[in-house]
């Protein structure tokens, strides 16, 4: 994936110093490469340029920290590049979802002016870059752009349906669980390779997306095993490829075979 540094935007209208040019070629071609989706991928450039004009670029390496938990601060930051964990820091660390460029983060506090509901950190074998905002540029956007605010509501319930749907999958066989997952992100990130072919874009390990399901990482690994024995999912290199999402969905009905 593409990175843009913050010398690369300085460029945005409104802005000193940097080569517009080469900052639209390589914000296009990050667009490009955003999930079809994504908020970002979606809105305006109308909307889309506000926000960068109004925000400030910034560079996270891995493991750095861009939101904290309970902190009362309600900046949003619009993904360029790069993949962040959303992470639930109270207690046991765990899991909650991944985002790429495209996506927004911090927008729930935003939107309501409450405290941080999760902790955001930069994916650890990722690199990420992305407009910080304050709340009041990210909601004038909102107020003036009636399309941008329905996106971002649109974005805002799918996350809590996703949730809503994993808690609901507690109960149910990991086989089904991780299916489930998986077609979900091929959704929201698979990019089409082929006539019946989906890559995921996310570079997630088997321990964390038991995480996100709730198993054991040998149960993922035992879980995905059967997928790859039945022709529905194959391992690339860090990239989860489906083969057959049809497969996968009727899987989640509960009409697959069961991981002994």
């Amino acid at each position: 994936m593409l990175d843009v540094t913050v010398d690369d935007c300085a460029g945005v209208p409104g802005r000193k110093g940097g080569d517009e040019r080469v900052y639209e070629k390589r914000l296009s071609r990050l667009r490009a490469e955003w999930p079809a989706k994504s908020v970002l991928a979606q809105v305006s450039e109308a909307a889309l340029e506000s926000w960068l004009q109004a925000g400030g670029f910034r560079t996270f390496r891995g493991g750095e920290t861009l939101i904290h938990e309970g902190q009362a601060d309600t900046s949003v930051f619009l993904l360029l590049s790069g993949c962040v964990k959303v992470i639930a820091a109270s207690g046991e660390k765990t899991l909650l979802a991944v985002r790429i460029g495209g996506d927004l983060v911090g927008e729930i506090a935003a939107l309501d002016a409450g405290p941080r509901s999760a902790t955001v950190v930069v994916s650890r074998r990722s690199s990420i870059t992305a407009c910080q905002l304050d709340r009041a540029d990210f909601l004038t956007v909102l107020d003036r752009d009636g399309v941008a605010a329905r996106i971002v509501t649109a974005s805002v319930t799918a996350k809590l349906r996703t949730a809503t749907r994993r808690r609901r999958t507690v109960g149910v066989a990991p086989l089904a669980r991780l299916a489930r997952l998986i077609v979900d992100l091929s959704g929201d990130y698979g990019r089409n390779i082929a006539p019946t072919a989906w890559m995921i874009a996310l570079d997630l390990t088997q321990q964390e997306m038991g995480q996100l399901i709730g198993s054991s990482e040998a149960t993922v690994y035992r879980a995905m095993r059967v997928l790859r024995e039945h022709g529905l999912v194959e391992v690339s290199g860090r990239r989860l490829i489906v083969k057959n999402l049809d497969g996968l969905t009727a899987i989640t009905r509960g009409d697959g075979v069961a991981v002994t």
